[in-house]
């Protein structure tokens, strides 16, 4: 097994991506997909992790936590982090051609996990790659998968506002509506994890996220006459500070769109 060489481009991609994909309590030499990465790459599983934890170092808010990553981040960790990581689907193409480079032909040789999801968003990507692409299905599923995974691991697999952790009943929002900022439909700083019924009321324009990052439920929901599950659902969190992501985390503004041409507070 190959030390001391310095990191390819490609190789940094693949690094990259399984970063965006794995909780950051995986981050380790033990963990099967970087075991994985790591033979398919031909280093050691802590060189591996190690260089996921550079990349997790390259993030404003870990770098607040403290977290400033080790000797060996690199000039060129710096510009892959900042030209991929907040666009998933220029981070896909660079996985592909890397898989192609590196002669690797499953997904399973990086650790990659299929999502069995294919929501109303994915008809919408759809439309955004051309039609002579003869792969546009596939492709839109794994954009699909790829979004749905790295926002529910920044979120760590939970509603962020009522925590619920079953992962078939989660989703991942946008925040900025599809229709709106296309250079951010697959930026996962322009997704939140939500259950299924807080996404379709963020959607429907009856929750929303003030300036203080505080649940704001309308008063259609507040005020009417409410079963238990209403009540514990759609009244209680009102008020409630959003739980925010790990990596990714929403800009401040990031809802302000939202609060003025979805939510509708009556």
């Amino acid at each position: 097994m190959a030390r001391g060489r310095l990191w390819t481009h490609h190789e940094l991609v693949l690094a990259l991506d399984l970063y965006c994909r794995t909780p950051f309590g995986r981050l380790h030499r033990n963990n099967p997909e970087i075991v994985l990465l790591a033979k398919t790459v031909g280093r050691t599983p802590s060189s591996v992790a190690m260089k996921c934890c550079n990349f997790a170092s390259l993030d404003p808010h870990e770098r607040e936590r403290g977290i400033r990553g080790l000797k060996g981040t690199s000039e060129a960790d710096r510009q892959l982090f900042g030209q991929l990581a907040h666009d998933l689907a220029q981070l896909d193409l660079a996985k592909q051609e890397a898989l192609t480079v590196l002669r690797v032909d499953s997904p399973e040789a990086t650790g990659q996990q299929s999502e069995d999801t294919f929501d109303s968003d994915a008809a919408r990507l759809l439309s955004t790659i051309p039609a002579t692409d003869q792969t546009r299905p596939q492709r839109v599923r794994r954009l699909q998968s790829l979004f749905r995974q790295v926002v529910l691991v920044s979120y760590e697999h939970a509603c962020a506002v009522c925590s619920l952790s079953r992962r078939e009943l989660l989703d991942a929002a946008h925040i900025t509506p599809w229709s709106g900022d296309q250079s951010s439909r697959l930026d996962p700083a322009n997704g939140v994890a939500f259950c299924v019924l807080h996404h379709r009321a963020f959607d429907q324009g009856l929750m929303t996220v003030d300036a203080e990052q505080r649940v704001v439920f309308a008063k259609s929901l507040r005020l009417s006459t409410a079963c238990d599950v209403h009540r514990a659902a759609l009244i209680e969190p009102h008020g409630r500070t959003l739980r925010l992501p790990r990596r990714f985390r929403p800009a401040e503004n990031a809802f302000a769109v939202h609060r003025t041409s979805v939510f509708r507070d009556s």
